[in-house]
């Protein structure tokens, strides 16, 4: 297995493990879930937040680490730098818009934390976190 395999299948194995966990930390809740303060307003977790980050975070060693190691952090206080126009992909094609935003760890970086915001409800949704 090549090592970008290996760390893709370690951020995949991390979101499975992190969902487990939550979910048995959070009884009655079926959907995962964390607090933002500079939104004011919850993240979600799903599938695709898992997908898109495994992809992008497994091309840099110190992205896979952040989510790894800061995953929790990094959703509760990362602040909002700025809005964008999502993507006309088909994974971005639920989105209104995407939220950029930051979250600086002392000793490893800055992680950039995209949320989007889906049409139907307003929800928004972790999108993907990379280090920058």
């Amino acid at each position: 297995m090549r090592n970008f395999e290996k760390r893709n299948k370690i951020i995949r194995d991390f979101f499975v493990q992190w969902k487990k966990e939550w979910l048995k930390n959070h009884p009655g809740q079926k959907e995962p879930r964390v607090w933002n303060y500079s939104l004011k307003d919850y993240i979600y977790i799903t599938k695709l937040s898992k997908t898109e980050t495994a992809y992008h975070a497994t091309w840099i060693v110190a992205s896979m680490n952040m989510v790894k190691n800061h995953f929790d952090e990094i959703l509760r206080y990362a602040v909002k730098k700025e809005e964008s126009r999502p993507k006309s992909n088909r994974n971005q094609s639920g989105f209104s818009r995407l939220i950029i935003m930051e979250r600086k760890i002392n000793g490893v970086g800055t992680a950039k934390l995209t949320v989007g915001v889906r049409i139907c409800d307003n929800r928004k949704e972790q999108y993907c976190i990379t280090a920058t």
